[in-house]
């Protein structure tokens, strides 16, 4: 396991972010070109926000 200031830590957490990132505009894609699957792009935004969040709590802590 990766721990904070092993050579690979800052990829491991640039990787976290961008995945998180990447769900997020994905369910906003889905949410503006296909309205009738809207709960998979709502469920899709709203857990990249989340990881987004949690990324964002563990860094304000010092644990990332």
């Amino acid at each position: 396991m990766t721990r904070r200031g092993d050579p690979g830590w800052r990829f491991l957490m640039a990787s976290r972010t961008i995945t998180a990132s990447i769900i997020t505009l994905f369910g906003f894609f889905i949410l503006v070109t296909d309205p009738g699957s809207m709960w998979v792009g709502v469920a899709l935004v709203v857990l990249g926000a989340f990881a987004l969040a949690l990324l964002a709590v563990a860094r304000r802590r010092g644990r990332y």
